[in-house]
């Protein structure tokens, strides 16, 4: 079980890496860059993370498993009446509210 503060000092550093990834590519963000952005000392986003590519990798990986829970969700129902509407409405939703979250 995760604690409240590690809770907090991964959503600070999710939220820095989102608002710095949208200005620069990937390979050109440092860890000095997002805990000063999250406003959080190195050494809290080295207790969470190996490098920014491991960020980027845990993340990337919970985009991947909730789309594939979208999937596996609607896909069963996808041949009802609505067919594929509400698998693709909700792929789509997911996609557009996560829009920030690219390589």
């Amino acid at each position: 079980m995760v604690d409240r503060r590690s809770r907090r000092s991964q959503r600070l550093i999710k939220e820095a890496f989102y608002r710095l990834i949208v200005q620069k590519p990937l390979f050109r963000l440092t860890v000095a860059e997002i805990t000063r952005e999250a406003d959080l000392e190195r050494g809290t986003f080295y207790g969470h993370y190996h490098d920014v590519f491991d960020l980027y990798d845990q993340e990337l990986a919970a985009h991947f498993d909730t789309l594939l829970a979208l999937f596996k969700r609607y896909y069963l129902t996808a041949f009802d009446k609505y067919g594929f509407v509400p698998l693709f409405s909700s792929i789509i939703n997911y996609l557009t509210t996560n829009r920030s979250f690219r390589p």
